[in-house]
């Protein structure tokens, strides 16, 4: 159905079997029963049949369509175990077969599906005395809960049975978070309310987490500033303060006013994540690149929710692994070496094997110039027989497929290109000069007959990054 909704030229019971990976004749009868399920009095919903065989979604009220897919998927009696297990409710083996209609055999089939699901997340489903839940660190098991709920519901519908939206919303929406409304969009705020309910429910079921040592600072300079009386009739003071903290792991929040009037008081205090961030910029400063001040407040706001996040969920971020990185040996490099550092000064030394923390570092340099900065020069020297209009098009196209992953100057004069002091020279040329093949091996000369094609400029990429590799070895 949402493949039908976020379609405006429909798709064909084919697409939706392939993208479903089911076959035609499931999904034809899959929409027979949900156009079944769609015709309530006064609603007009249901999946139509143009006259070239193309599904269309229709709708006269997209509220009572949002309101049937939260129903559908609450009907799931497999995915109603998944959500009580998330929520910290004990599932009584016996009562859920009855209630759900279902055999002890095909309920135990779907706790062996869901701990496989969740087994990468160190988390584990325990049976005792007929009753099942779920265990493991109680901060990954929030943060897996956060994603499996707003993966079903993107925000859409309110599914807390047992908590008030509008309860959620009074205290998200806060006076005191204010600059926070105002500086994010509502995904954000949606999933704050997600996280905050998920948060509430747990508590109430008897999960309390911990405040890891390292942010012990920062929890009780929390607790000093915010006073939430409605939080505080809800929660511990060590929730409250577990609340803000997983704000504070959201870059946009720490680059909001609130966010930054936090950092700027956790400085005056001397926290122990604002002497790590002030660090990680004056090392930055000092050895790579000349920060301005305004460089130095975002650079140091980034570094602070990288910190807290890596800190707040140790375990989870070593299952984050971005290999898009693996273009940028040398940014890789610098950056490990930013992280020795701070490992050192700071007694952090599990930053430097943190997967999630490099990558995060590398993201927050990417602010200030391409990740390919530290990468070995490549200057390009373009010289065809197009014509200057043509020639510049295709020194664009060059300069901006390539920037993003080489470090590259594109010259279009010989003599600038033999005065430079690039670490590899190659030219793109349309003639087999002797001047060219004099001054440079042919492997460097790479030859194009027409204007460029998608497939030629993949294969200047792919030479340009083979020679790379050869000059560095």
């Amino acid at each position: 159905m949402d493949c039908l909704l976020n379609s405006t030229e429909g798709r064909t019971t084919i697409e939706l079997s392939q993208h479903l990976d089911l076959s035609s004749t499931t999904v034809t009868k899959y929409i027979k029963e949900i156009n079944s399920d769609l015709m309530y009095p006064g609603h007009e919903v249901s999946i139509r049949t143009s006259e070239n065989n193309m599904l269309f979604l229709e709708y006269s009220d997209i509220l009572y369509y949002k309101q049937f897919k939260r129903n559908l998927i609450f009907e799931n009696w497999s995915i109603k175990l998944f959500l009580r297990l998330l929520l910290g409710y004990k599932v009584n083996r016996i009562k859920f077969v009855q209630d759900n209609f279902i055999s002890e055999a095909t309920y135990r089939r779907s706790i062996a599906t869901i701990t496989k699901q969740i087994s990468a997340y160190k988390l584990i489903i325990k049976s005792n005395k007929g009753f099942n839940y779920l265990i493991g660190d109680e901060k990954n098991t929030r943060l897996y809960a956060n994603k499996v709920f707003w993966q079903l519901f993107h925000g859409e519908v309110w599914p807390f049975d047992e908590i008030d939206e509008d309860l959620i919303s009074d205290i998200v929406k806060s006076k005191k978070n204010e600059s926070y409304i105002k500086n994010v969009n509502n995904i954000n705020i949606k999933q704050t309310m997600y996280s905050l309910s998920i948060q509430i429910i747990r508590y109430r079921n008897g999960y309390e987490v911990d405040i890891p040592y390292y942010l012990r600072d920062e929890a009780e300079y929390i607790s000093e500033k915010f006073h939430l009386d409605k939080l505080k009739s809800t929660l511990s003071k060590k929730e409250i303060e577990f609340f803000f903290l997983r704000l504070f792991s959201y870059p946009r929040f720490m680059n909001t006013e609130l966010g930054r009037h936090f950092i700027k008081n956790a400085k005056l205090n001397n926290t122990f994540l604002s002497r790590i961030s002030s660090e990680f910029s004056y090392y930055l400063s000092a050895n790579y690149l000349n920060l301005s001040l305004d460089d130095q407040k975002n650079i140091e706001s980034s570094v602070y929710s990288a910190h807290v996040n890596a800190l707040l969920y140790p375990t989870w971020s070593d299952t984050e692994n971005n290999h898009y990185f693996e273009e940028f040996p040398m940014l890789k490099k610098n950056m490990n070496i930013i992280a020795f550092h701070l490992s050192e000064k700071f007694g952090l030394y599990n930053i430097v094997s943190n997967n999630y923390i490099l990558n995060q570092y590398m993201l927050i340099f990417s602010q200030l110039k391409d990740l390919s900065y530290f990468e070995p020069t490549v200057d390009i020297l373009l010289d065809t027989e197009f014509g200057i209009f043509t020639e510049n098009i295709i020194k664009k196209t060059l300069d901006g497929r390539l920037r993003a992953y080489l470090n590259i100057s594109i010259h279009t004069s010989l003599a600038d290109f033999v005065d430079s002091i690039a670490d590899l020279k190659i030219v793109v040329t349309t003639s087999k000069t002797p001047e060219l093949t004099r001054q440079f091996k042919a492997e460097n000369i790479l030859y194009i007959n027409e204007v460029p094609t998608d497939e030629d400029y993949h294969t200047i990429y792919t030479s340009i990054k083979h020679l790379i590799t050869k000059l560095s070895s």
